[in-house]
C-alpha cells in the first residue's frame, strides 16, 4: 500500500482596498522619481533604493514647508496636493503633484530662495541630504549617475545665473 499526501495551495493576489492603495502609492512614488531629471537614468532597483531612504510627510492647508532665508537639508517631491511658492510674501507660482522643490539642499547649504506653503492637503516624499550622501558614499554605480545629473543640473543653473547677471542693457551702446 502506498500513502500519497497532496497539498493544494491557492495563492490569490491581495485585492483588498488597502493592498491596492499601497501598490498604487508605490507606483506613484516610482513614477514621480522617474520624472525628475536627477533620477531619470536610474534603474527600477536604484529608484527603489532611493525610495528606501525617503519619508512621506503630510501637510495641512496653510502649513509652511520651506521658509525663505533659512538653510535647508531636504528635497521635497510632491505626490498630492498643491503648494504655493512665494518670495517676500509675494506669490510666485503654484506646484502640483510630480513637482519638486529644494533640490539644491542636497548639495548646498545656501539659504532657501523662496518660501513654500501647502495650499491644501499635500503629501510629499522627503529626501534628506544626510541619507542622499549615504547613498552616494555606499553605492558607487548609483552615485556616479546621481553625481553626473547633479553636476549637469547645477552647472546649467550656474551658467544660466551667470548669463543673467552679465546681460547688457538693451539699447544703443
Amino acid at each position: 500500500m502506498t500513502n500519497i499526501t497532496a497539498v493544494i495551495l491557492r495563492v490569490q493576489p491581495d485585492t483588498t482596498d488597502a493592498g491596492q492603495t499601497r501598490a498604487q502609492e508605490l507606483n506613484r512614488k516610482v513614477e514621480v522619481l522617474r520624472q525628475m531629471p536627477l533620477f531619470r537614468h536610474l534603474t527600477y532597483k536604484e529608484i527603489l533604493r532611493v525610495l528606501s531612504v525617503t519619508q512621506v510627510v503630510d501637510f495641512n492647508a496653510g502649513d509652511e514647508i520651506l521658509r525663505e532665508g533659512e538653510p535647508g537639508d531636504d528635497l521635497f517631491i510632491l505626490l498630492k496636493g498643491k503648494v504655493r511658492l512665494h518670495k517676500d510674501g509675494a506669490f510666485v507660482t503654484h506646484l502640483g503633484p510630480g513637482a519638486h522643490l529644494g533640490e539644491m539642499a542636497l548639495i548646498d547649504k545656501r539659504p532657501r530662495s523662496l518660501s513654500a506653503s501647502a495650499e491644501d492637503r499635500t503629501r510629499a516624499l522627503v529626501l534628506r541630504r544626510r541619507e542622499f550622501n549615504e547613498i552616494i558614499r555606499n553605492e558607487q554605480r548609483l552615485s556616479v549617475k546621481l553625481f553626473v545629473e547633479l553636476r549637469a543640473g547645477t552647472g546649467a543653473a550656474a551658467a544660466q545665473d551667470h548669463s543673467r547677471s552679465h546681460r547688457r542693457p538693451a539699447g544703443p551702446s
